[in-house]
């Protein structure tokens, strides 16, 4: 389950990053269609996620963190190698893709023990 919340973090990166450089409508269209169901699966994970702890499931410290964000920098790279030429094209860059994907991971962990209170 891991590696599917990592897979759909990282995408919701690569496609918002793709709806901020495409021009055409229907691209656009899809990328928001994209993100928009990315981003109800990550809440089903954080959701999942929360329940399992405050059902004492145990909790989400910075060990765990510390995993999280090395398998989340590692699918972002798997995207990253396999994705590069499209999103440079577009003019998005590796740095502002890391970054971004950072974001978003910290976003997942400052929601996620949010909701585990």
């Amino acid at each position: 389950m891991t590696v599917l919340l990592l897979t759909e973090i990282v995408s919701t990166v690569y496609y918002r990053l793709m709806h901020g450089t495409v021009t055409t409508r229907p691209l656009r269209s899809m990328c928001r269609l994209i993100i928009r169901d990315e981003t109800g699966h990550v809440a089903f994970h954080r959701d999942r996620l929360a329940r399992a702890a405050r059902a004492g499931g145990g909790g989400y410290g910075k060990w765990w963190e510390i995993r999280f964000r090395v398998l989340g920098l590692a699918a972002a790279s798997m995207l990253w190698v396999n994705h590069a030429p499209g999103l440079t094209a577009l003019g998005a860059g590796g740095a502002e893709f890391y970054r971004e994907v950072w974001l978003e991971l910290s976003r997942f962990v400052r929601r996620l023990r949010r909701e585990c209170e």
